[in-house]
Order: C-alpha cells, then sequence, then structure tokens
C-alpha cells in the first residue's frame, strides 16, 4: 500500500515573503486562531496583533496578512534609551533563546531554529558580525519572529510531509531601507543563495520581491523545486505582498496529496518522448515521489591517457552530473580499456555528451533511460565550538539517517587541532541537543 503524502507547493511566480506565506496559509485554510494560539507559547503577545484578512488584488480574492505593533510597546521603549538602538530590537541569541525556552511543540521549535539560523547566518556574513550579535531591528525582530514561528505553527498544523516550490522571481534595481540603497536581490537573499542551485529569476519587477525571511522558508524547507508535483490538489490559497508591482503580487500554494490512486492512474499514460516506457511513478507499491528518471551515458575506452580520464572526471564533477566510474575492459585486439559510465539529470545530458565527445576518445555513447529509488535530502545547520557544520538528513519512507558533511567536520578537527573522531562526537552531541 502507498502511504498518502501530504506536499505543499509554493508557486513563487511573484516572489515570496513571511507574509505572504502565512497569509497563503490561512488563504488555504489554517485557522487564525490556531497561530495566534500557537505564538502565545513565546508570551510576546502584549507586543503585537495580528491582521489576516480576505480581500481582492487584480480580481483575485485571496488573503492579505500583516503584523502590527502595539502602541504601547513603543512607549516602553522610551524609558531606557540609555544604550539607544539596543533596546529598540533584538539579537539571533536572544531570538534564539526565545524560542528554545517557549513552551512549542518540539517539531515547531526546530523548524522555526533552522529557519532563523539560515537568516543569522546570512545577516552575519553580510554585515560582518558575529551570529549571535545580528541585529533584527524593533519591527524585524516581532515580524520575522511572527512570520517565522507562524510558518512552523501552520505547517505543524497541516501535517505537511514534503514542501516543493516552483523557481523564484525576484526583482532588480534597488530599494531603500534602514542601512540607504540596497541593491536587489538583497545582500542577505544573495548570501543565501551562495553554493545552492536553487532556481532564482531576477529582473521580474524593479523592486524587491523574494525577502530574507520568506527565502529563508524556501531554503530551509523546500525539499524540491521544478513544477507542480502529480497529486490530488485539495486546497489553493493565495498569500497577497504589500508592494504594488503592477500586476498579482501574492503567493499560490497549492495544498495536495500523492495517493495510490494517482499513482495508478499515471500507468495508463506512458511519458511522451521516452521510448513509451512506463514512467517510474507507475511502479506499484511506490510513491512516484519517492524515484526519479536519469538518463546513464555509457562508452568504451582505449585510446585515453589515465591523466586525461582524470581530467574529463573532474570536468564531469564541476557539471554537477551525479555520478562517474570507470571499470576496467579488456577491448578488442587484447587493449585494456575502460568502462565509463556517467548518470546525468536530463537537462545536462546535451553538456555531457559535449565533453565526452571533446575528452573520452570515443565515437559513440550509449543512452538509456534509468529509474532511481531515492532518498529525499535535506540539509541544515548547527553551530559547534562556533563554527557552522552542515547535517545532511536523507529519508525514504521510515528509513532517516542524518550525518555532517565531511568537510566541515574536517574543518572542525583542523581548527581545533582534535581528531576527525573527536570532531564527529562533538558533532553528535551538538545534533543530540536539538532533538
Amino acid at each position: 500500500m502507498n502511504m498518502k503524502q501530504k506536499i505543499l507547493y509554493l508557486d513563487c511566480f511573484s516572489g515570496i515573503s513571511g507574509d505572504m506565506f502565512l497569509g497563503s496559509l490561512i488563504d488555504a485554510g489554517v485557522p487564525l486562531s490556531v497561530i495566534e494560539t500557537g505564538l502565545s507559547a513565546l508570551g510576546l503577545a502584549g507586543e503585537y496583533h495580528l491582521h489576516a484578512e480576505k480581500t481582492s488584488k487584480s480580481g483575485i480574492q485571496g488573503t492579505s496578512f500583516s503584523v502590527h505593533l502595539t502602541d504601547h510597546h513603543h512607549d516602553d521603549h522610551h524609558h531606557h534609551d540609555d544604550h539607544h538602538h539596543h533596546s529598540h530590537g533584538r539579537t539571533y541569541a536572544d531570538i534564539r533563546h526565545l524560542i528554545e525556552t517557549s513552551q512549542l511543540p518540539g517539531p515547531v521549535r526546530q523548524m522555526a531554529l533552522s529557519v532563523f539560523l539560515e537568516i543569522g547566518q546570512a545577516e552575519a556574513a553580510v554585515h560582518g558580525v558575529p551570529l549571535d550579535q545580528v541585529h533584527f531591528h524593533e519591527v524585524g525582530a516581532i515580524d520575522s519572529i511572527v512570520d517565522i514561528v507562524g510558518a512552523a505553527i501552520a505547517l505543524d498544523y497541516l501535517k505537511i510531509d514534503r514542501i516543493q516550490s516552483s523557481p523564484l522571481h525576484d526583482g532588480s534595481g534597488s530599494i531603500l531601507c534602514q542601512h540607504g540603497a540596497m541593491p536587489v536581490p538583497v545582500p542577505a537573499v544573495m548570501k543565501m543563495l551562495e553554493n545552492t542551485d536553487i532556481p532564482f529569476v531576477t529582473g521580474t519587477s524593479d523592486t524587491e520581491l523574494v525577502t530574507p525571511t520568506g527565502f529563508s522558508l524556501v531554503k530551509t524547507l523546500v525539499s524540491t523545486f521544478g513544477s507542480m508535483p502529480q497529486m490530488k490538489r485539495l486546497a489553493i490559497g493565495y498569500g497577497f505582498g504589500q508592494r504594488e508591482i503592477g500586476r498579482l503580487n501574492a503567493l499560490r500554494i497549492i495544498l495536495g496529496e500523492t495517493n495510490e490512486s494517482a499513482a495508478q492512474a499515471t500507468m495508463t499514460q506512458p511519458e511522451q518522448g521516452r521510448e513509451g516506457q512506463q514512467p517510474a511513478s507507475s511502479l506499484p507499491g511506490f510513491d512516484p515521489a519517492e524515484m526519479d528518471r536519469v538518463v546513464l551515458l555509457s562508452c568504451h575506452i582505449d585510446n585515453t591517457t589515465a591523466e586525461e580520464l582524470g581530467y574529463l572526471s573532474e570536468q564531469m564533477h564541476q557539471m554537477s552530473v551525479l555520478d562517474v566510474a570507470f571499470s576496467p575492459l579488456q577491448m578488442k585486439k587484447n587493449r585494456p580499456g575502460h568502462l565509463l559510465t556517467v548518470l546525468v539529470p536530463e537537462n545536462l545530458e546535451k553538456d555531457a555528451v559535449r565533453l565526452l565527445f571533446s575528452h573520452a576518445g570515443t565515437i559513440g555513447i550509449r543512452r538509456e533511460w534509468i529509474d532511481r529509488h531515492v532518498m529525499t535530502r535535506s540539509t541544515r545547520s548547527i553551530q559547534v565550538l562556533g563554527q557552522t557544520v552542515r547535517i545532511k538528513t536523507v529519508q525514504w519512507q521510515d528509513i532517516t539517517r542524518s550525518y555532517p558533511e565531511y568537510d566541515d567536520t574536517a574543518d572542525l578537527a583542523r581548527h581545533n587541532q582534535i581528531s576527525l573522531e573527536a570532531a564527529k562526537a562533538l558533532i553528535r552531541e551538538a545534533m543530540n541537543r536539538l532533538i
């Protein structure tokens, strides 16, 4: 039997912000009272109130969500102005402490902490300050706390198993903020984009469409990017952005589930252009979301040096192919040779073929479609002895493994002059503290 999986698909045609995300979740059916009650666990209820109103923009019905600071909260601050703007906000350390010591359910706390860590690290890098001292000014702090913790509460309420997203669309040019004019995408978003291949389109408007809060939610929570998955669509929500951009400014979310009948329905329609093979998703008893289809390229090589093959392998890995392997082979005229196999996603096939013909000394390349069972992968970051360590988690049905990135473990060992084993033990300790 297939397990039903609850999927949330984000359609980011005009970017994403924290309030658009929460607005869209409320629009799709999460009661505002659930978010308010959940947030009360933080003990900040006197500082703000929430607004969510059904409204219409560009002829589309949706929800506009915003956070308003309470007036007396502004007045309180005038009594301790002695250290200037520090009283008007919260640091990353304050916010982390607030969430860690709250009565929020474990999964909600963990989700919110991961998202805040992502923003905190980006802001720390951009402004050149230690992570714990990253400063969220007054409005920004309350807004970010409500948006991020509220999103975690809503997702927990909906019992979402997996979040997928379209490519993100951002503007260009510059915007004015408290630090002066900032280029779009804003520096914190650019920093979070570093070392990722998250599909990101710019220039779709002349203002900021993707905010740091919106992007950190996407980067932390979304497992795959692309077009809307095959699923039964249960609810659709529109969360409106605050800015006027001359067209619909909204995040559209589609709440759905994959189930046995959806998988069976695809059995009767072989995918077009793939030699009429049944798609992987039609395998009975397997969730289509747990499989993918890639191209296997292979060729026999007997006229290329070991150095050239090493160079080719390097080039392939730089291109982000999935796998490159050489196996020894006995070829005609008793020559020793190699079987080269390369696993590539379909969009990289042309580049891989060009590389093989350029460097492998082969005149023919075999090609076949391969269906793979794949574990879903997600990465989060933790702090160990003041250093960032990325933790990779892989999951397939009820099988889950979490392990640190080797490079980060080696860095930790080198930096603190300890053995790799000792570094692993420290990371394990830190991971256990978070669970």
